[in-house]
């Protein structure tokens, strides 16, 4: 099946006849840079990564990764956004998915946990029309420019929760239950957070009262903690 995947793939960016060293380097100018993108996920022979399925010390070296991400309120910082987007959004219609948005921090080398992109995602995409500021009613489900650097923003709040998390997460099955919780409660100091009673904490964070802890709701408590500079 792979193999056919990536027959049917190498076809349409090889009706191209364009190197791909050249679409890599030039995602933004190639609609069809997303075919060699895939081929290259599909012949990844690396192994999987850790915050998939196993803890390793790779978790640690997320954040200073997603330090780099332009994020300030400079013409500098916003002409590298505009420069980002762009890169982000192959077709160009002004709409960055879900798919689109992890497919360019694959290319820039930032393979960015799942849920930390499915939150920084959701966070993001629906603010511009919160305030009724979406250029059409599709941008509702999409990022558009206005809304990319509160997306940057939250990727590296909730990586460095996701760090904390995990961290915490000494069962390796995504949950924190309330001993992990007891057991690890001074690792939140990295949040600026001194708890005083670790139970009463956990009852506030886990919000569903499910006896376990989610990245959900882990992430939801935390982001008020986390680069509060950029809030």
């Amino acid at each position: 099946e792979k193999t056919e995947a990536i027959s049917k793939l190498v076809k349409v960016s090889d009706d191209h006849k364009e190197p791909k060293s050249l679409l890599l380097g030039n995602r933004h100018q190639y609609p069809f840079i997303e075919v060699v993108i895939q081929v290259q996920r599909l012949t990844d022979s690396s192994p999987t990564p850790a915050w998939n399925k196993t803890k390793s010390t790779n978790t640690m070296k997320l954040v200073p990764i997603m330090e780099s991400l332009p994020t300030e309120k400079t013409a500098n910082s916003k002409k590298e956004r505009k420069e980002l987007f762009h890169a982000f959004d192959p077709n160009g219609n002004g709409y960055l998915s879900l798919a689109e948005c992890d497919l360019g921090l694959i290319s820039l080398g930032k393979k960015c946990p799942k849920p930390v992109i499915l939150r920084a995602y959701k966070a993001a995409c629906q603010v511009a029309q919160e305030h009724g500021q979406n250029l059409t009613e599709a941008g509702n489900d999409y990022i558009e420019f206005q809304e990319f650097r509160l997306f940057l923003v939250n990727l590296k709040k909730y990586t460095l929760l996701w760090e904390i998390f995990v961290s915490l997460d000494t069962g390796n099955d995504r949950r924190i239950d309330r001993k992990e919780f007891r057991k690890g409660i001074k690792k939140l100091e990295k949040l600026g957070v001194t708890v005083e009673d670790a139970d009463k904490e956990f009852d506030i964070i886990d919000a569903d009262h499910g006896g376990q802890i989610l990245f959900e709701e882990f992430g939801d408590w935390g982001l008020q903690y986390v680069y509060p500079e950029m809030n």
